[in-house]
């Protein structure tokens, strides 16, 4: 999902692991889609650009040599990233009907990650279900929300927070998965929001990510002194700047 205000370049391309936007509940996907994408053999989609993805995605492409392709629904949207990262390696699609375009042939090619964080919901259920067979990889953003509402996966207990997140099942979409949360506090404090990796080709477990290896230093040494605070203190600073709301 997309976050206004933020600045498009600001990822740009990537030597090494980016310190992702922590406190952006839109773009906890960010160190998995770091980690999968830069390890990529092959050809990568993005559905839905954004602030948290397209640039990091286009300086991965860009040093690995391998296509990229984004498309989006929102001509707006596309048009803040086209201008600076479309070339011939990097395609920019708007799509009128996501049925009809998850319909078309090109989509029966092996692609090594697809990224899906579109509009709808039920568009992004129905583009795993086209690329969860054929695609090496899969990511999925608030990955959630898909067992929540019968989408796809299976809900087994909800999700009610960093201190219960519940207990969900994919298995009926990828054989291998994972399903990664953001450190706390998290910056959408009801879900995290999660991200979902999935595969029917590969185990995905191959895949070590930890959070803590993206975090800026001075975060991980504040996280340490928090600790130390009383409870009250904690929670009075984390409303200041806005992790204690939902």
């Amino acid at each position: 999902m997309r976050r206004a205000g933020a600045d498009p370049a600001a990822l740009g391309t990537l030597g090494g692991p980016v310190i992702y936007d922590f406190r952006n509940r839109f773009a906890t996907h960010q160190p998995v889609l770091w980690t999968v994408a830069s390890a990529a053999t092959g050809p990568i989609a993005e559905f839905g650009c954004g602030n948290g993805s397209t640039p990091l995605l286009h300086g991965i492409a860009e040093r690995l040599g391998v296509p990229l392709l984004t498309l989006d629904d929102n001509r707006d949207w596309l048009e803040r990233f086209r201008p600076q990262f479309e070339n011939p390696s990097h395609e920019f699609t708007i799509v009128q009907d996501w049925e009809a375009e998850l319909a078309r042939p090109r989509w029966d090619e092996r692609r090594y990650l697809v990224f899906v964080d579109q509009s709808s919901f039920e568009m992004r259920a129905r583009t795993v279900d086209r690329f969860r067979r054929s695609a090496d990889y899969v990511i999925v953003h608030d990955s959630d929300y898909f067992p929540e509402h019968g989408l796809f996966g299976r809900s087994i207990r909800p999700l009610l927070g960093p201190h219960d997140r519940g207990e969900r099942n994919y298995d009926e979409a990828f054989s291998s998965w994972r399903e990664f949360f953001p450190p706390e506090p998290w910056p959408f404090r009801p879900t995290g929001p999660p991200t979902l990796l999935g595969s029917n080709q590969h185990n995905v477990a191959r895949f070590d990510i930890d959070y803590d290896d993206f975090l800026p230093s001075w975060w991980k040494l504040g996280r340490n002194v928090r600790r130390l605070m009383p409870r009250r203190v904690r929670m009075e600073l984390a409303n200041r700047v806005g992790w204690g709301r939902s």
